[in-house]
Formats: C-alpha cells, sequence, structure tokens
C-alpha cells in the first residue's frame, strides 16, 4: 500500500472511530424502560414501518438506524417522528450494534427483528418477564439433530443485560461470530464441560458460532436457563402470532430460496407503500422488479414457496 492509500485509510478508521463513539454516547443518554430495538438497515425503512406499526403503544421502543445515507436518515427521523431514534452514520455488522447496545444501555432490553412481525401483541408483555436465573426469552429456535440441543434465533430476543455483561467481561467474549479456534482458553474449557468442542457446535449447519451463539452457551453451561417462550421455527412459517420473513436485506441479490422470499417480501410491501419519495428513491437503487416479476424470473424458487406463504404476506401487507 502506497503512502497516500495508506494516509486515507487510517483517516477512514479514525473517521468510524469517531462515529461509533458518537453512537455509543447516545445510546448512554437513552431513558427507556427495558425497550425493544429495532435496527433499522439502509433500504428498508418501508418494512421496519410495517413491523413497528405492530407493536403496541404501552412498549418502548428504540430504533436504531445502522449506517444509513443522509438522505434515508432524514427520512427515517420524519417517518418515526415522536418515536425515539438513535442514529450512527457508519454501517455495523449484528454483532457489533448488539454489543455496543449491551456495553452502553442502561437495563434489560429486547431486540426484534425488522422483519420479525409480531401480530399478537401479548407476546412483548411476556417477554419482559425475565424468571430468575434466566439469560434471555426467546421465541424462535433451532434443535440440534443430533444432541438435541436447542439454541434461540436472534430475530426476537429479550436479554438479561446484567448477566451477559458479566459472561461477557469474565471471558473475554463478545457477540461476533468466532470459530472454536479463536475462543479464548477459559471460554473452550468451559464450553467442552457443556458438552461442545471444534466438532460439535451449538449449530448443526454452522461450522462456526454465530451471533450470540457463544454467551448463550456460556450462560447454559454456567447453569443459567435459555427461556422459551414459543416454538416457532426458524424457518419462515405463517402465523398469527409472530412471523419472520428472512432474507430481506438484499433485495436484488437472489440466490437462494431464502432470499427470494425475502425479496418477494420486500418488493410486495414496496408496491403498497404510499411514500413516494422513498418508493422512487428504493426504485431507483435496487431494481424496479415487482414481486410478481421476482415469481416469474425464478420459477423453481417460486414452485418452493407455498401459496400459504403467499397468501400469508399479501393478507399482513394490506
Amino acid at each position: 500500500m502506497n503512502p497516500i492509500a495508506r494516509i486515507r485509510q487510517a483517516l477512514q478508521w479514525r473517521r468510524r472511530a469517531h462515529r461509533l463513539e458518537r453512537f455509543a454516547a447516545r445510546l448512554r443518554s437513552v431513558r427507556s424502560a427495558n425497550p425493544f430495538v429495532v435496527i433499522v438497515m439502509p433500504g428498508s425503512l418501508h418494512v421496519a414501518r410495517l413491523a413497528l406499526q405492530k407493536v403496541p403503544g404501552h412498549i418502548d421502543r428504540l430504533i436504531v438506524l445502522n449506517g444509513l445515507p443522509a438522505w434515508e436518515a432524514k427520512l427515517a427521523h420524519e417517518l418515526f417522528h415522536g418515536q425515539p431514534v438513535v442514529a450512527c452514520e457508519a454501517l455495523m455488522e449484528h454483532d457489533q450494534v448488539l454489543d455496543l447496545l449491551l456495553d452502553n444501555l442502561d437495563g434489560d432490553f429486547g431486540i426484534l427483528d425488522y422483519d420479525c412481525f409480531v401480530l399478537d401483541p401479548v407476546h412483548f408483555d411476556h417477554m419482559r418477564v425475565l424468571r430468575e436465573g434466566s439469560l434471555m426469552n426467546a421465541c424462535f429456535s433451532r434443535r440440534h439433530p443430533q444432541t438435541g440441543l436447542r439454541v434461540p434465533e436472534t430475530f426476537f430476543l429479550f436479554f438479561n443485560r446484567g448477566a451477559i455483561q458479566s459472561l461477557k467481561a469474565r471471558y473475554g467474549v463478545t457477540s461476533r461470530p468466532v470459530r472454536w479456534a479463536q475462543l479464548p482458553d477459559a471460554c473452550r474449557d468451559k464450553l467442552a464441560l457443556h458438552g461442545l468442542s471444534a466438532d460439535l457446535l451449538p449449530e448443526a449447519h454452522k461450522d462456526y458460532f454465530d451471533t450470540l451463539r457463544v454467551l448463550m452457551m456460556l450462560g447454559q453451561a454456567e447453569g443459567l436457563e435459555l427461556t422459551f417462550l414459543a416454538d416457532f421455527p426458524a424457518s419462515p412459517t405463517p402465523s398469527g402470532e409472530i412471523f419472520h420473513v428472512g432474507g430481506i436485506s438484499t433485495p436484488n441479490l437472489v440466490d437462494g430460496l431464502w432470499r427470494f422470499r425475502g425479496a418477494y417480501f420486500w418488493r410486495m410491501v414496496l408496491e403498497r407503500c404510499a411514500l413516494d419519495e422513498l418508493k422512487e428513491r428504493y426504485l431507483r437503487i435496487y431494481g424496479r422488479q415487482s414481486a410478481e416479476d421476482l415469481k416469474a424470473a425464478h420459477p423453481n424458487w417460486s414452485s418452493e414457496v407455498s401459496e400459504e406463504f403467499f397468501d400469508f404476506c399479501r393478507r399482513l401487507v394490506a
């Protein structure tokens, strides 16, 4: 790398670090009672707006704008006027947002994916009640086919912040995805006592610990409970209680069934969006293909999705 490129890179990192510091300071100033945090990504305002409409008025929420460009952040502040909004100008990975929330918010809190729709509001009330000895409450999960180990999905969670922070401090770990060999020795030793190893990880379909999984497993190893208040599957399944879409963050990248479903839903919501400026901007950035165009362009993936899914999406968006 030549000297000029090195200087530019250093300035970029310094600018990013400054933005993260400002975001952390904004989080420390938040005064909210056990909020549910919705992390809004670029290109997701129309979907996040729909999800937030399902959150009852008595439930505190905190909207985090993650790396939105200036025009989109301005529109978000207008769209979510009267609701607590905290912005970070730097785009962060999901685990980094979670760690900054855990490090800087005061008290327990929940997270709700912007494409997760809680249609029965009683779930919000139940989620905010942590039993003694519980690390977190969850509604979505996946079981390991060999061990039967049940692991929460991160779509809709409520955290015992103090317990998680204690684990992070004592074992030197964070929320980030990590491989077994990268874990500190004390952490590996504790997880080994819990029956885990380089050859036996929490999720059979992943050869690493995904976001939050190390902390989940450490909590269990120390006798804390992962409390499951419901048993919704990890894959998108129509339900009148809670529905998670998934695969929605890359609407112009359709390379498999998971992203096909997400892109279909993203485009369906946009077609029904009454915000003209937002709609035109997104169409310009992500392409003018309609939801039905997407189905026609990918007949194989479309045939693998049940009509129940498509009908449910249409009813949810209507």
